[in-house]
């Protein structure tokens, strides 16, 4: 008995149907790649997003933790605490002034009113704190030495600014020449093989 052929013949709907499944097949592929793309992505973006704001948040309530104490060091300095503020974040904010932020600018300030300081020694004078907030001027007094100590030397802000202050009382030096400290100890330090914290 001779073997029947059989013809299958392939229509047009099939092919169609065919080539649509396969397509189909590659867009679900490439839908389950975006999606997983999407989920590294959310998670790349999102965790810096909500890392930079917890920090920020633990920044400010440092800040804040860091003016109550400045409170209690400078009551008897007579000047208002929300001009302390304004000054700890202008001085923190302040492209001049090289590696410091708000918080570090209250504790020095801080640390210089526990060490008796006044606010015309911090600020460079009787009117430096009103010039440097309202009229723009660069800051001076012992807190701009204090900054410029540590931009300069291996002191971090609070070792600069016991340097600057104990030097002060030391030697009996001004505010209006707390800079000449600084100065001195890193020329000091430049002529040597001495760190400004060996010679401090």
């Amino acid at each position: 008995m001779p073997e029947r052929q059989v013809k299958i013949i392939v229509t047009a709907e099939d092919r169609t149907a065919r080539v649509l499944g396969g397509v189909q097949k590659n867009l679900q592929s490439v839908s389950q790649a975006l999606t997983s793309v999407g989920k590294k992505m959310t998670l790349g973006l999102t965790l810096p997003i909500v890392g930079f704001g917890t920090a920020a948040a633990k920044m400010a309530g440092d800040f804040e933790s860091k003016m109550a104490i400045m409170t209690i060091a400078a009551r008897s300095s007579g000047t208002a605490l929300a001009d302390l503020e304004k000054a700890a974040i202008t001085t923190g904010a302040d492209i001049q002034l090289v590696g410091i932020d708000a918080v570090q600018a209250a504790d020095a300030m801080t640390a210089m009113y526990k060490a008796g300081l006044t606010t015309a020694d911090i600020f460079g004078g009787p009117e430096g704190l009103n010039h440097y907030l309202e009229k723009g001027t660069g800051l001076t007094g012992a807190l701009r030495a204090a900054i410029d100590l540590a931009a300069a030397s291996d002191l971090d802000l609070a070792a600069s600014t016991d340097t600057v202050t104990i030097a002060m009382a030391t030697f009996g030096i001004g505010a209006d020449e707390a800079t000449r400290i600084s100065n001195n100890l890193v020329a000091a330090a430049d002529a040597s093989v001495t760190e400004v914290g060996d010679l401090a």
